[in-house]
């Protein structure tokens, strides 16, 4: 679509591009996961929506990483000329730092541009911090039974697994065994050779990542008279 316009300075071209975008309806020619938008105006000069990726500099503080980066908009429409805006899929914010944060950052960013091309509206970034998730292998958790039918007896083997837990490193590294609890249900087992993988639930700030072995024996047999 094009439109002709004169006499009008570089702020007012701009707004009244936006809105006869508006009026009008336009489609959003999607490509590769970005909205494109091309409106060629007076002297050459278009506009083109691109989307916004935050630049994070820095590392939090100890014990702190980030959850999450949300940018407001995600995506932003860009004024200049059309053979710049062609070339230009993505931009960048300036540096976000983030050095010893220990919560969450709200910052209105500029936009790392090239000559020539102005971006319509601001960006906020919004930095999301948590603390920092580590993992930790606890040995020697002891597997209990559950749900053996009466009349039978089991033997475990192994009888203890290694629990690979992740939280934060104060919560799991205080772990014990005792701490975690370990369970093989042999409902509805009958006398034989059988494979179980144990449930394991987790303790209070963390949760369960993998077993050592994933499964364990469970050998089934009638109880002696």
């Amino acid at each position: 679509m094009r439109v002709r316009l004169s006499g009008l300075p570089g702020e007012r071209w701009i707004l009244l591009l936006l809105s006869l975008t508006i009026s009008t309806g336009l489609w959003f020619v999607v490509r590769d996961g970005s909205r494109q938008i091309v409106l060629p105006g007076p002297g050459g000069m278009a506009l083109r929506t691109v989307p916004v990726i935050p630049r994070l500099v820095g590392v939090p503080g100890e014990g702190f990483t980030v959850r999450g980066v949300e940018v407001r908009p995600p995506y932003v429409t860009l004024a200049g000329p059309p053979a710049v805006l062609e070339e230009i899929d993505a931009v960048v914010t300036a540096d976000v730092e983030i050095y010893g944060a220990r919560a969450d950052l709200l910052r209105t960013v500029e936009l790392r541009l090239p000559p020539g091309v102005r971006a319509v509206g601001a960006v906020t970034v919004n930095v999301r911090l948590g603390p920092a998730a580590t993992r930790w292998v606890v040995p020697g958790v002891k597997v209990a039974l559950a749900g053996l039918a009466e009349g039978l007896q089991a033997e475990v083997r192994p009888p203890t697994v290694a629990v690979e837990v992740e939280g934060p490193p104060g919560a799991v590294e205080a772990l014990r065994p005792e701490d975690l609890r370990a369970v093989a249900s042999a409902a509805g087992l009958g006398p034989g050779t059988h494979r179980v993988r144990p449930r394991v639930d987790a303790a209070a700030r963390t949760r369960v990542v993998a077993l050592r072995p994933v499964e364990v024996v469970l050998t089934v047999r009638a109880a002696a008279p």
